[in-house]
């Protein structure tokens, strides 16, 4: 095990900040101005069989988990969906949103049956929201949803 900021790490890889102002920060500082160097992080797994974790990114409060993002590997190495949780109030980390290896995106479904699916689940109404001009100073902005058929 690696610690910085710790001497008992609680990962194979931990970074601890213990600072009094208690903020914590793992930065990737990649060339110099002017350099055009790209910062990439590769999360690198080897999952092979079933539908399966490959990655995640889970942020905790205080070691409850509130937000998630999962890439995950559809029946097939090399098809992949990609989803986002978060925690409601009083409850466990739920799946709002996903995209599919088909680039179906489904929101409140984590089956999408179409380009964009909006579900309610089992209970409830599905709301969706256009909104335009907040201020109210009448300039005539207009929330608009435009359907397009056949490029035109």
């Amino acid at each position: 095990r690696v610690g910085i900021g710790t001497t008992s790490p609680s990962a194979t890889f931990s970074v601890e900040n213990t600072l009094t102002y208690g903020t914590g920060q793992l930065e990737m500082n990649v060339g110099s101005d002017g350099s055009n160097d790209a910062a990439n992080m590769v999360l690198d797994g080897h999952v092979t069989s079933g539908t399966n974790t490959v990655s995640e990114i889970l942020v905790k409060n205080k070691g409850d988990s509130i937000t998630r993002i999962l890439t995950g590997r559809d029946s097939s190495d090399t098809a992949g969906f990609l989803t986002f949780s978060t925690q409601p109030s009083g409850g466990g980390i739920t799946e709002r949103m996903r995209i599919t290896s088909a680039g179906n995106v489904g929101i409140g479904t984590s089956s999408p049956e179409g380009n964009l699916h909006i579900s309610s689940g089992t209970s409830g109404d599905a709301t969706v929201i256009i909104e335009a001009d907040t201020d109210n100073n009448a300039e005539g902005d207009t929330p608009k949803l435009w359907f397009k058929a056949d490029g035109g």
